[in-house]
Formats: C-alpha cells, structure tokens, sequence
C-alpha cells in the first residue's frame, strides 16, 4: 500500500488529534496519591509553547517540566497561602507590594483554601471569584477551571495470612 505525500500528514494531524483528547484541559489535579499538583492547562497553549520552545520532546513532558509542582511546595499551608497570594498580586497581577502584602495576610488565615487554587489563578479576579463561590458553597459555579483532588489510596487493615 503506497502513501501520497498528504496522506502521511493526515494520519500524524489525527494521531494527535486522538492524543490530545486524553489530556485534562483547564483541570487543577492536586494529587497526595502521585505527591503532585497539576496545574491547569490548554492544549493549544501548550502547542505554542512547544512551537516556541523546542527544548521539550512532547506535550507530557512539557506538562511536567511547566505545569506539575511536587505537593511538598504547599506543605506548610498558611505560608504557603501567603507566598502564593503575595506572588499572584505582585508578578501575574502587576499590583502594588501593599496590596500584595495586605490579600497574602488575609489569605494566610483562610484555612479551607488550598495553596494550589492560589497558585492556578492567573489574575486575582479569579482569587476573588473563586473565595465569592467558596463563601456560597457553591464551588461548581467556579468558571475559570475545575479541581479535583486525588486522596491517598486508604491502607488496608487486614493482615496478610500467607505463612
């Protein structure tokens, strides 16, 4: 069987078609199974960075090197809280060190606010939106990204009887 010349690019545009759709798009995984935090992601981002920056052989190795941070980084929660809080205004917000300073104090005491979702917003409008939806209980109505948390697998208590 003889391949066109076009032929070939169709089969490696549906390959990746098909490998793109086994990736979880715009999903903050905070994972204590695997240890890590999977920070959200578009795949069409992720092609352009990849167009930009070939140092990365694939998508999966790019999510890893950019995108996945070991779950240690958020293991003291308040600082953790206040780091991220304190970077989000200043670096990705562009806001002054005094408001910077003033949300990563008032996030430090927030105890159900896992350090990650400060980590995944991009603007502190989604921080805003975000704490808004908590306070409501009502956390699906949270529309930038999705979180799903992965527990550690529980240990069995039975014991082994192979003797």
């Amino acid at each position: 069987m003889t391949m066109k010349a076009g032929e070939n690019n169709d089969l490696t545009e549906k390959s990746q078609e098909s490998a793109v759709e086994t990736f979880d798009e715009n999903v903050l995984v905070i994972s204590a199974a695997r240890n890590v935090v999977v920070l959200p992601y578009s795949v069409k981002k992720l092609q352009k960075i990849l167009r930009d920056e070939p140092e990365c052989s694939g998508l999966h190795e790019l999510i890893a090197k950019k995108y996945t941070v070991p779950l240690s980084r958020y293991k003291h929660g308040c600082i953790s809280r206040f780091r991220e809080t304190f970077a989000l205004v200043l670096e990705r917000s562009k806001g002054s060190a005094l408001k910077a300073f003033g949300l990563a104090a008032e996030m430090f005491f927030t105890r159900f606010l896992h350090p990650a979702i400060i980590t995944a917003c991009k603007k502190t409008e989604w921080l805003e939106v975000y704490l808004d939806c908590l306070d409501r209980n009502e956390l699906d109505e949270f529309p930038f990204f999705e979180i799903r948390y992965e527990p550690k697998p529980k240990k069995s208590k039975r014991k082994s009887t192979s003797e």
